[in-house]
């Protein structure tokens, strides 16, 4: 029983380690633009200027639903592996098995939403800029 649990462990720690590898990569450029965002407000500070950002309401919008839709997006992903952990655990018992596939369908279903969703913003904001 031991053993079953430091696989569990293991199999987990591995593929959070996949995660969140997978991921900087792609938070980077935010990072960049970040950056770049607060070295104008620092110019702006130092010539005289508000300091204040130039950010109208559909970027800030834009900003909060990207966020929101990587933060599903990476809850997807996990729990598609969370999924396949629990199937490969299952050991052929039945329910167990049908609770895992269910777990990774409904991880793909959401995943296909969170994508499908965030071309959506991303058309609709790039239309009415």
């Amino acid at each position: 029983m031991k053993q079953i649990s430091k696989a569990k462990v293991l199999a987990a720690v591995m593929c959070l380690a996949m995660v969140f590898t997978a991921v900087s990569p792609v938070s980077l450029p935010v990072y960049a633009d970040a950056k770049d965002e607060v070295k104008k407000g620092a110019d702006m500070t130092n010539s005289g200027g508000g300091g204040g950002s130039n950010q109208n309401l559909p970027d800030i919008i834009t900003t909060i639903i990207n966020v929101m839709l990587f933060i599903a997006g990476a809850l997807a992903v996990i729990m598609i592996i969370y999924g396949g952990i629990r199937y490969i655990t299952a050991h052929g018992d039945e329910k167990q098995v049908k609770v895992a596939k269910d777990t990774i369908v409904y991880s793909v279903v959401g995943l296909i939403i969170a994508i499908l969703a965030y071309a959506l913003v991303t058309f609709i904001f790039d239309r009415f800029k």
